[in-house]
């Protein structure tokens, strides 16, 4: 990761903490990372095209492979797997590329930034994942959607050796709530209102 794209994830983190509500800390701009059909590896998964273009045109994206700690994949879901490396794939943004593709991603998702009320599904919550090197070799990533357990089988031991940055990912309340109860969770921050305990 270069200086600039170091001020850019400072920047956010400012923006993040000082939002005085839930819906400002959805608009900030930090990096998406997919599990499922919104993955271009392998092959545009059917949903990509919602990562690479909107409004009727490309977006300009840096494209990354990632795992996020103790999350596993499993078709179009994704569960709590304690030490699993589970595969993502990560997007960033210009803040305003964000803006245009994020509503198409969020309403795929049935994710509404700016309700209050859950009734299930997927959250947006913010997670620290692990981005992977250029060379990581490819062929685990070559699983698409209808493979379940998408685990890269990295240690534990040797997460610490994988860069680290903040990303916006779809999860569910049950995963995030189990992500809270872990010591080196890589759980940031989710939107709890009416699934406290």
């Amino acid at each position: 990761m270069d200086t600039q794209e170091q001020e850019f994830i400072s920047e956010n983190m400012e923006l993040f903490n000082s939002a005085d509500n839930f819906s400002d800390k959805h608009d900030v701009p930090f990096a998406l990372g997919v599990f499922g059909t919104l993955r271009i590896i392998p092959n545009n998964q059917g949903n990509a095209r919602l990562m690479v273009g909107a409004k009727g045109r490309q977006i300009e994206y840096k494209h990354q492979r990632a795992f996020v700690p103790h999350v596993l994949p499993s078709g179009i879901w994704v569960d709590l797997s304690v030490g699993a490396s589970g595969i993502f794939e990560i997007f960033s943004y210009s803040p305003e590329d964000f803006a245009d593709i994020i509503v198409g991603v969020d309403m795929l998702e049935g994710f509404n930034p700016k309700s209050s009320s859950r009734w299930g599904g997927y959250h947006r919550t913010l997670v620290n994942a692990k981005l992977l090197p250029d060379d990581y070799p490819n062929d685990l990533f070559e699983k698409g959607i209808r493979f379940d357990n998408r685990d890269l089988g990295i240690s534990q031991e040797e997460w610490s050796n994988y860069e680290e940055v903040p990303a916006w990912i779809y999860s569910n309340a049950t995963l995030n709530r189990q992500l809270e109860e872990l010591e080196n969770s890589p759980l940031i921050w989710w939107h709890k209102e009416g699934y406290e305990k």
